[in-house]
């Protein structure tokens, strides 16, 4: 997952939304910001809205049934089950598969969000994929019913094919990915886990992130948390990723 650097006017706009939201999460569970996890965020957009999800995937096992039309998909083909509630499973192409990791639609006759996931990546990678999809409901989504689509390309492909977006569709999908890296790990949980001795790997894990996802959390959040310059605060991810925690235990106390 690349980096990207955004201009800090954007970024603290995202990032008083993303507390925004977090806050109803907050009341609603009884969480306070350091307990609250990326799966009480995904728990709560399913209940505040009209959520169908669909996970994409290709069948394994096509060429055994392509004679009779192919095999119809069950829950139990669903690759990460609990993460979200109401869902269902579609095999598809496996081209189209791979060159989009989430699409979310909604129609003017209607107040259901369906929301499209590859569920091929590794965990890290479907969740932010499901949270950039809710994302897109909570900031660009809610108040508007025309009918339209956004698709979040894979990295490895190009415009349609390839994963870069529109130029005038990159402010929204920048603010999509910021607001999932703080849904996915909010700042109050971030520098809880910091200063009380969390590593690089417990990130990770309790987190339901990718390495990729975590490193970028990291520099962001000193970035513009801390207005650590990026090229410090690389090397700061790095020390701490390589298991040296001081220093930056020493800029979040």
């Amino acid at each position: 997952m690349e980096y990207r650097f955004i201009d800090s006017a954007d970024y603290y706009l995202y990032q008083q939304k993303a507390n925004y939201f977090l806050n109803e999460v907050s009341r609603y569970f009884n969480l306070s910001f350091t307990e609250i996890t990326s799966k009480h965020v995904i728990d709560y957009f399913e209940r505040k809205y009209n959520i169908l999800f669909v996970f994409l995937d290709v069948d394994q096992y096509e060429e055994y049934f392509r004679d009779i039309g192919g095999r119809q998909a069950t829950r139990e083909d669903i690759k990460y089950k609990g993460i979200v509630n109401n869902c269902r499973i579609k095999f598809v192409p496996k081209e189209f598969c791979d060159s989009l990791s989430g699409v979310t639609m909604t129609y003017d006759y209607s107040d259901r969000y369906i929301v499209y996931i590859n569920q091929r990546p590794i965990l890290g990678r479907v969740m932010f994929s499901i949270l950039h999809e809710l994302s897109h409901i909570f900031a660009h989504f809610e108040g508007s019913k025309s009918q339209r689509m956004y698709a979040s390309m894979m990295s490895n492909v190009s415009d349609i094919s390839t994963g870069n977006y529109p130029k005038e569709l990159q402010p929204i999908e920048d603010e999509a990915n910021t607001l999932a890296s703080l849904f996915l790990l909010n700042d109050e949980r971030l520098k809880n886990s910091i200063l009380n001795g969390k590593n690089f790997n417990d990130l990770i894990r309790e987190n339901y992130m990718s390495g990729a996802a975590i490193m970028n959390r990291l520099k962001n959040f000193l970035v513009y948390n801390y207005c650590i310059p990026i090229q410090e605060a690389v090397q700061i991810v790095l020390d701490y990723r390589n298991g040296y925690n001081s220093t930056i235990q020493s800029i979040v106390f």
